[in-house]
């Protein structure tokens, strides 16, 4: 994703060259085991084309043991927002609401 211009992938990705570069500063486990790149975007829509080519690509490696993510296709003309609870999320038509 940083490499097609995400800009949330790219901090992610310069955070832990930093932190790579710092192994005095690893816990118990990188020290033992080595550092891992494990983070998340907040940030970036979930319909962002880098994104949705990454976890095409890279399939059940993009995300943690703990989730499972599905690629759905909305229909242009409907409008639709992402919901979440608890990290869980999920895609839901947009009805008027007062």
């Amino acid at each position: 994703m940083a490499e097609l211009g995400n800009e949330e992938a790219i901090e992610r990705v310069k955070e832990y060259d930093e932190r790579k570069a710092k192994p005095h500063t690893w816990d118990e486990h990188e020290k033992k085991y080595g550092q891992t790149f494990y983070t998340h975007v907040w940030d970036t829509p979930r319909n962002d084309p880098a994104l949705i080519q990454a976890i095409e690509e890279l399939g059940e490696e993009s995300w943690g043991e703990c989730a499972e993510i599905e690629i759905v296709e909305v229909p242009d003309d409907l409008e639709f927002e992402v919901e979440e609870y608890d990290g869980k999320e999920w895609v839901s038509e947009k009805h008027r609401r007062w």
